[in-house]
């Protein structure tokens, strides 16, 4: 998931920890049907399936969740 930031850290694109939940709730319309394909972000039905995405969901919401509550002199994954 380098394209927004390795650990979901956001890089040059939006990063997924701060995503709303409205956004998080349609990864599978965004990744598997290119929802947001006419602005940039296109379709990764080639590499992913319904399964992964409710992995990645899972996974940004944790990550949103450590970051909301990581001190700040603690390092960050």
């Amino acid at each position: 998931m380098l394209c927004h930031g390795l650990h979901a850290v956001g890089a040059s694109l939006p990063d997924p920890r701060y995503s709303s939940r409205g956004m998080i709730e349609s990864l599978d319309q965004i990744l598997l049907e290119g929802r947001l394909a006419p602005p940039g972000m296109p379709s990764d039905n080639k590499l992913l399936n319904a399964q992964d995405v409710k992995a990645l969901q899972a996974y940004f919401v944790a990550r949103a969740r450590e970051s909301a509550t990581a001190s700040p002199d603690k390092p960050k994954p």
